[in-house]
């Protein structure tokens, strides 16, 4: 008699946890996780051995950004063992080995509590750590979406982009759009890498643009995907494709500044001034006295001999703007041009301090300190422009 009354007390417990799981899945994927953590927690109560809710209730703290409370619920679910920390010596597979310990007592073989403990590692920015827990989650289900989907996003964080465009190529097997998504992120990754280290060799920047044309091809709404790509097809001289995207970019009518701005650039490249120096005036119709149009405006100037009037229009940025390295540099520029070689020192120097990369400050420095007969100071900035550039 006995018996039968626990075994009906367990089937209803049962019951009501699966009940109020199925209502907080409804509630997470409708984008309430604080009223789903509320429900879960009622729920444990009843059930604190049911580990679908607690993983679940893991999941929707962090999407809830209950940092202390998902913290705390971590620290419940490997109450068994200790959590390892991450393991600073070069053997980098012993931390692996003893996560997987760590975890086996308690929920090695749930799902949910993987995902949510493999996210919790994710924010405690122990990735390696994190991997291996969505690794294994993902080998509990047939459709493993969340646990593909923070594995992606943990090998993003690590920069293992390779690896990552394996997930997504898993992914895009079960939700073609997640999929998708995730490989054009990951496209996007790689393209910023390469574009950091085209600032220093020009040789990497067409593999750039062949990582973000990747990335817009599978995300061609994303206007961050479209703007990086527009900027790597004017960096590769690109024109017509560059005119193609600028108008799904910066629609002339909604976005006056930033077309024109864009058009001066692709004017410049086509190898037409007198388009640049009109696209650039229009674009500060917009926005007066904005840096990025009237620098490049002043640099026209310049090449057209009308000096004074770029170095007025430069002066006048630099009081709204006085760490515009790009203005001190074309400031320089201007009076290296007019042979005040102390204000251009000035100018040039000030440019390098703001950005140490900026190769031309770093050669007309150069140049302007051995006209002020400083050589062995000019061959200090003349060597660096000579290692760096090439």
């Amino acid at each position: 008699m006995i018996s039968a009354v626990l075994l009906s007390l367990l089937l209803v417990t049962s019951a009501s946890g699966q009940d109020a799981f199925a209502e907080a899945q409804s509630l997470r994927r409708a984008g309430q996780p604080v009223q789903a953590v509320a429900l879960l927690e009622t729920a444990r109560q009843a059930a604190p051995d049911d580990l679908d809710l607690s993983g679940m209730l893991g999941l929707c703290l962090l999407d809830a950004n209950e940092r202390p409370r998902s913290d705390a619920l971590a620290a419940e679910l490997t109450v068994d063992s200790q959590i390892p920390q991450p393991d600073s010596s070069p053997d980098a597979r012993r931390t692996t080995r003893e996560l997987a310990a760590w975890l086996a007592p308690r929920v090695g073989e749930n799902y949910r509590c993987l995902v949510f403990l493999g996210r919790w590692l994710a924010t405690q920015k122990r990735h390696d750590e994190a991997e291996v827990v969505l690794s294994a989650a993902r080998e509990l289900k047939p459709r493993p979406v969340e646990a593909l989907v923070e594995l992606g996003r943990c090998l993003r964080k690590q920069a293992r982009l390779s690896r990552g465009q394996e997930i997504a190529a898993e992914l895009t097997l079960v939700v073609p759009e997640l999929g998708r998504r995730l490989s054009a992120d990951l496209y996007l990754d790689q393209g910023d890498k390469i574009a950091r280290r085209a600032a220093q060799n020009a040789e990497a920047m067409p593999r750039a643009l062949e990582a973000y044309r990747s990335a817009h091809e599978l995300a061609p709404d994303d206007m961050r995907i479209a703007e990086r790509l527009l900027n790597s097809l004017i960096n590769n001289l690109r024109v017509t494709e560059a005119r193609e995207l600028l108008g799904l970019v910066s629609p002339e009518q909604e976005q006056p500044f930033e077309f024109h701005r864009q058009s001066g650039r692709i004017a410049v490249i086509a190898n037409d001034p007198a388009l640049a120096e009109l696209h650039y005036r229009k674009a500060l119709e917009h926005q007066p006295g904005h840096p990025e149009a009237t620098i490049p405006l002043c640099r026209l100037m310049l090449d057209k001999g009308e000096v004074d009037t770029a170095v007025e229009r430069l002066e006048l940025l630099l009081i709204t703007w006085p760490e515009k390295a790009e203005a001190h540099l074309v400031l320089g520029l201007a009076e290296e041009g007019r042979a005040r070689f102390v204000e251009a020192e000035a100018h040039l120097r000030r440019s390098v301090e703001l950005n140490p990369n900026e190769m031309q400050a770093l050669y007309h420095l150069g140049r302007v300190l051995i006209r002020l007969g400083r050589r062995e100071e000019a061959r200090t900035y003349l060597s660096r422009y000579s290692a760096e550039s090439h």
